[in-house]
């Protein structure tokens, strides 16, 4: 039986992304204690039961209404929950997307679904309004950086991290990505960029 206790807000070939509510926070848990080198290097210590329930209590950024603030499940299909995230929507800027988390199931990373959660938070963002995704990636997660390396990588990019207020950021927009070059990328806006995601472990 599938873990999905509530509607998708949207779905990927492989994965239902959904809300998380209090009802479902404990099968979110899940995702976060199979992650223990991500809470290590974020935390300096090992997950704990309802790290889910925390993550939905926390406060929206200044000035953002909570309705703006997206705490996401990320569920195998036909499964369990592999990963978790945390989105803010019209922050730091009116047309950026926040990704201030993202974690995946040990088991479950290098597997694609880093990818493919960002394309597809990225296709449903787009309609709100929603031009980039920008996320936070800690200096010292090597295996997130790894990451973006490899998405730039097969992009034919190089993907350096800009350090702004928020933290080492890059940005997500893969319809900007097709439609340039590397060479014309740098003038539209330094911070695009092949992936992004913050404290994560794709």
């Amino acid at each position: 039986m599938s873990a999905v206790a509530t509607e998708a807000l949207f779905s990927t070939p492989r994965l239902d992304v959904v809300m998380i509510s209090p009802d479902v926070a404990p099968q979110a848990d899940k995702a976060a204690l199979a992650a223990p080198a991500f809470f290590e290097t974020e935390y300096g210590g090992p997950p704990e039961p309802g790290f889910a329930l925390e993550l939905l209590e926390a406060p929206p950024p200044p000035g953002v209404s909570r309705a703006a603030v997206f705490p996401l499940g990320l569920v195998e299909k036909g499964g369990s929950y592999i990963g978790i995230a945390h989105l803010v929507l019209g922050y730091p800027t009116e047309t950026t997307g926040f990704l201030g988390l993202l974690l995946f199931d040990q088991s479950k990373q290098r597997k694609g679904y880093g990818k493919e959660f960002l394309d597809g938070i990225y296709g449903w963002a787009r309609p709100h309004g929603i031009a980039f995704i920008r996320a936070r990636l800690n200096p010292e997660n090597t295996p997130g950086k790894a990451f973006f390396d490899k998405m730039a990588e097969e992009l034919g990019f190089d993907h350096p991290l800009i350090a702004d207020e928020l933290g080492f950021v890059a940005e997500w927009n893969p319809d900007l990505v097709k439609r340039v070059t590397e060479f014309e990328l740098s003038t539209r806006t330094v911070n695009c960029l092949a992936g992004s995601t913050c404290s994560t472990m794709c």
